[in-house]
């Protein structure tokens, strides 16, 4: 019994140094609330709505959920309770991120919504970061 709470707090130390150097060295192309309105519109942000969005939905919420800071202090646990499994890949699987944009499939930039944690799991940042890029 003592071998896997050692272990489990193990992986639990790993998982947070892994956040906090992650989060420390972030070098991401962020893209301001005012632009993302500008590239996708705006529409009022729901967490139903979001669940069942496309990502073009999606993506016009995102000015609202970042400039409004949605979910910073809440846990990631909260998050993806909230708006369903997230789709994009930002670090690490621990991490949630939600397309914006598909960029693989027309050759264009991939946009997605970041729920940035802190070692405790608890969001400290939301960000809308640029993924991938065209040519």
């Amino acid at each position: 019994m003592k071998i896997i709470f050692l272990g489990l707090g193990c992986v639990s130390l790993v998982l947070g140094l892994a956040v906090a150097v992650a989060q420390n060295n972030l070098k991401v192309d962020k893209l301001d609330p005012l632009k993302a309105t500008q590239m996708w519109g705006k529409s009022e942000f729901t967490v139903e709505k979001f669940r069942s969005a496309n990502v073009e939905q999606r993506a016009a919420m995102a000015a609202e959920i970042v400039s409004q800071k949605k979910f910073v202090g809440s846990t990631v646990k909260d998050v993806i309770s909230a708006l369903g499994p997230h789709d994009a890949y930002f670090r690490n699987d621990f991490v949630p991120a939600y397309a914006l944009t598909e960029g693989w499939k027309s050759g264009g930039d991939t946009w997605q919504l970041v729920f940035l944690p802190n070692a405790d799991m608890k969001i400290v940042d939301v960000f809308i970061n640029k993924n991938c890029c065209s040519k």
